[in-house]
């Protein structure tokens, strides 16, 4: 499959090594026999070190098992296979999107469906795939309440089964997707004003963490962010919940400012879809 690949344009990259678990091994000679060393064979760096417990799923079996799903889901022969590597190779991110499959809540707004795969050798990321939308209006990457198909594996000596299951959820995803639709086109008829909007983000977005939520405190520099984002989306789209659904999605997008952009948007994307799975926003956008 990998020469199947290279022959379609995917180069060698830095994700493609062999990799091996071996003893570990600490400074005095003794081997540490609850754990075990992740190497690159290659070059003998240590990419990570695991309990006794864990199973390598090889970025090569990743982009094979992903490539391999597209094609069984059937979805579209009209797809852009992407593939980056990060931390020396240590973490790996596959995206692909379906340029003709495509739906468009208000005139001239359109969401495109793709799929992300993640992967990890030092533990960072499980082996994830999801199904999500990406919006062409400024690239935002719509985070869904039920978004839109998600499933999430340990790196365990079952864990490879998941790669299984990808064109299933590529499918499912794809039916949420068109679902969607409707729920899209209705946040732009639901009026949501500015103390509303800045409400909401304050007690579901920046208050995440432990420090802010036991001093009933929030993330200033973050509610700025978000409202300086959110005053661009209702120039465009006027103060209605479409407006503060895409300012949540760009900002869960947008995180090339942040020490580790992937890390960052990864959290941020899950940090939204919780917000709105919560009741106030079904209350909002239900009023």
């Amino acid at each position: 499959m990998l020469d199947t690949l290279n022959q379609q344009s995917y180069p060698t990259e830095n994700w493609q090594f062999d990799t091996e678990l071996v003893p570990l091994q600490i400074e005095n000679g003794t081997i540490v026999n609850s754990h075990k060393a992740l190497i690159r064979t290659d070059t003998e760096e240590v990419l990570a070190v695991h309990g006794n417990g864990y199973h390598i799923i090889s970025h090569d079996d990743v982009v094979n098992s992903t490539y391999d799903a597209v094609k069984k889901a059937d979805i579209t022969n009209d797809y852009n296979f992407q593939i980056t590597d990060y931390d020396n190779g240590r973490k790996l991110k596959i995206d692909i999107i379906f340029p003709d499959l495509i739906v468009e809540p208000v005139v001239g707004d359109h969401i495109r469906f793709q799929t992300q795969v993640y992967n990890s050798y030092d533990a960072s990321w499980s082996l994830s795939q999801q199904a999500k939308a990406l919006r062409l209006w400024c690239l935002n990457g719509c985070t869904t309440p039920d978004t839109i198909s998600h499933q999430r594996t340990k790196h365990t000596k079952n864990g490879s089964l998941g790669l299984d299951l990808g064109a299933d959820l590529m499918r499912q995803g794809l039916r949420q997707f068109f679902n969607d639709k409707n729920m899209w086109t209705a946040y732009t008829q639901q009026s949501m004003a500015w103390s509303t909007v800045e409400d909401f983000f304050k007690k579901n977005l920046v208050r995440t963490s432990r420090r802010y939520r036991e001093h009933d405190e929030f993330n200033k520099r973050q509610l700025d962010n978000l409202m300086s984002i959110h005053s661009k989306q209702i120039s465009h789209l006027g103060l209605n919940a479409w407006a503060a659904y895409n300012t949540m999605t760009e900002w869960a997008t947008h995180t090339q400012d942040c020490a580790v952009p992937e890390n960052a948007q990864r959290q941020r994307s899950d940090a939204v879809a919780k917000a709105m799975r919560s009741d106030t926003w079904r209350t909002l956008t239900n009023a």
